[in-house]
Order: C-alpha cells, then sequence, then structure tokens
C-alpha cells in the first residue's frame, strides 16, 4: 500500500518559486530556462520585477507568452526583500521556494524538496548546492553540502544550522511549508535579508530534512553580494549575525556562544574586507567592528581549531587578521 507521503509526491503538492528580479537580462534566461526543466512539473513561477530598466521584463514576458505556471509581478524599486515579500504576498502554493535570477536550479531540484519533506513529514528541507566561479582566469566549482539528517525540534534544527549546517542561510536549497510565513516577513531595505528572518523561520518550522545532493547552481560574478566589497552592505550582515545571536539568547540560551560563532566569523572576515578597502576610508565601522569582537568573544564557543586560531590572533593585534583575510581576497581574485 502507498504511503501517504508517497500518495502526496504522486499528486505533487503546488510549489510556488519565488524569483526577485532587478537589471537580470544578462543571467535571466538560463535560469528561467532551469526553472522550465524542472522533473517536478506542479509549480507556479512568480517573477518579481523591482524597477529593471534593462531588458528583464520583454525576457520575463517571453516566459508568460509560453508558459503558464509564469507569473509577472512589478514594483518600483524598493529592493530585494520587498520583491521576496511580495512574492509570499502572491503565493498561493503549498509550498515556498525561492531562486536568485542570476542562478540555476538543478532538473531535479524541486523533486528532491518535495521528497525529502514530505517522506520525513518536516516542515521544511534543504539540499546542497555547486559554488560555480565562471569569471575566473580558471573557472571551478565546488560542491557545498552539509550532513544529511532529519530533525525534528527547534533546537535541534537552530544547533545544526549553527553547527553541521555551516550558517547556511540563505532562501535558496532550501523548500519551506508555506504557513511558516503566515507572520514573518523580510525586512526591507536590508541587504543579508535571508539571514535575518533564517532564525524565525527554522523556529516557526520545529523541523527539517536535510539531503546531500545538489538543488542549486549558485554562480559567483562580479555583481554577486560574495564577491562585492561594499562595507555598508557587509555591515548588514554582521547585524543579521548579532540578530542571530540575540534570537538565541530569548529562545535558546545553551546556542548563544555558537550564534556567536558565527558573528565572529563573519567579523573577523569583515575586518579584513575593510582593509581591503582602506581602513582609513571606514573608520567608523572598524571601530563598530572591533567593539563587536571583544564584546563576543568571552561568550563564544570558538568550537573549531580556526576559531580558536583566530581569537589568539586577535588578542595579539587585530591587524593580523584583517592582513591575513585581504591577501585571502587578492589570492582569490587571482587565481
Amino acid at each position: 500500500m502507498a504511503t501517504n507521503a508517497s500518495m502526496m509526491i504522486d499528486r505533487q503538492p503546488l510549489v510556488s518559486v519565488i524569483v526577485p528580479m532587478y537589471q537580470s537580462a544578462p543571467y535571466l534566461r538560463n535560469s528561467l530556462n532551469s526553472v522550465q526543466a524542472q522533473t517536478y512539473a506542479n509549480l507556479e513561477v512568480l517573477l518579481i520585477d523591482d524597477g529593471s530598466t534593462d531588458e528583464t521584463i520583454a525576457i520575463a514576458q517571453e516566459y508568460l507568452n509560453r508558459d503558464s505556471r509564469f507569473r509577472l509581478i512589478r514594483q518600483e524599486t524598493r529592493g530585494v526583500s520587498a520583491a521576496r515579500n511580495a512574492g509570499l504576498d502572491a503565493a498561493t502554493g503549498e509550498w515556498i521556494a525561492s531562486m536568485d535570477s542570476d542562478d540555476e536550479l538543478v532538473p531535479t531540484a524541486i523533486h528532491t524538496l518535495v521528497t525529502a519533506a514530505l517522506e520525513n513529514d518536516v516542515a521544511m528541507s534543504m539540499g546542497a548546492y555547486v559554488e560555480c566561479h565562471p569569471v575566473k582566469p580558471i573557472p571551478f566549482r565546488r560542491t557545498v553540502g552539509a550532513k544529511p539528517c532529519v530533525l525534528r525540534t527547534t533546537e535541534e534544527v537552530q544547533r545544526y544550522f549553527l553547527t553541521d549546517g555551516q550558517f547556511l542561510c540563505h532562501m535558496w536549497t532550501k523548500l519551506f511549508r508555506r504557513d511558516l510565513f503566515d507572520e514573518l516577513r523580510f525586512p526591507e531595505g536590508k541587504i543579508y535579508e535571508d539571514n535575518f528572518i533564517m532564525p524565525d523561520v527554522l523556529e516557526a518550522a520545529g523541523s527539517c530534512a536535510v539531503v546531500n545532493v545538489p538543488v542549486y547552481h549558485y554562480l559567483v560574478h562580479k555583481g554577486s553580494v560574495s564577491t562585492a566589497v561594499n562595507i555598508r552592505h557587509q555591515m548588514d550582515g554582521l547585524e543579521a549575525r548579532l540578530y542571530y545571536a540575540d534570537f538565541m539568547s530569548r529562545h535558546h540560551p545553551a546556542l548563544v556562544p555558537l550564534a556567536n560563532d558565527a558573528a565572529l566569523s563573519f567579523a573577523c572576515n569583515l575586518l579584513g574586507k575593510m582593509e581591503h578597502v582602506g581602513v582609513d576610508t571606514v573608520p567608523e565601522e572598524w571601530q563598530e567592528t572591533l567593539a563587536t569582537i571583544d564584546r563576543l568573544l568571552p561568550e563564544s564557543a570558538l568550537q573549531n581549531g580556526i576559531y580558536r586560531a583566530a581569537a589568539a590572533l586577535y588578542r595579539r593585534n587585530p591587524r593580523i587578521i584583517s592582513h591575513l583575510v585581504h591577501w585571502g581576497l587578492v589570492l582569490d581574485r587571482m587565481i
């Protein structure tokens, strides 16, 4: 006899795929082709345009004209958080998936994530991703995954994302039950918006299935948040990790040292990015980051050797850390 999960997979519950777009023309066709190529058919694809002035709308219209699953929602430029929120407001699926308009889904991505969620009767699922560097002199790829498991309590979920989950707080690679967002929306005006909302989403979910199967191709290019050194934006990232630590203090106090580790790691990396752009150009951000590290160090787990070594170097001289990260950034761009 078929299980309830297999019956649900057979009937394919509707999945809403939210795709925020802004000046996305150079990459959009490849992204939307990867959605069309999904082996899982029951999709609604919500294209949320955030005031593009290039060919983004024309390209999106091509897909609307030939595939009834695609819908276009346009808004004045308000940022990616507002675009994601517009997608959540419009979604009618039982499940929510997201992708960036310059990345690509693996053909079996949605089927893999839906199967993991339904077979394990959990509120969300997560897969691995392939990080693609097509712009380097020697293009390369690496697969980023996490330890496969099924998590059944909120504390297990939160602990996992702070340890084995490697703080993978981006929306892509994940599938969420739509009702998790009934009272949650992304903070507008922030970069790293998915980092800000993730602790609340994980708490609402309380369960998660993790599969170490690639579901997403993340393209790193010159316009990516991960490669652009914008210190104001990076400070948002640090704020998001501090929010995570504060969230843990209110909901799971035993996990605060692990959350502080995530904030410390980001802060040390941020010192190097400031060195990269010139510390003298960002004196207030430099001092704020130093004060944050000083505050976090006594209450951090320093759970692995890299964290402990970084803490020792920082205590000796913060500029050691900043120089090391700076030259790491230089090498990364050369390789």
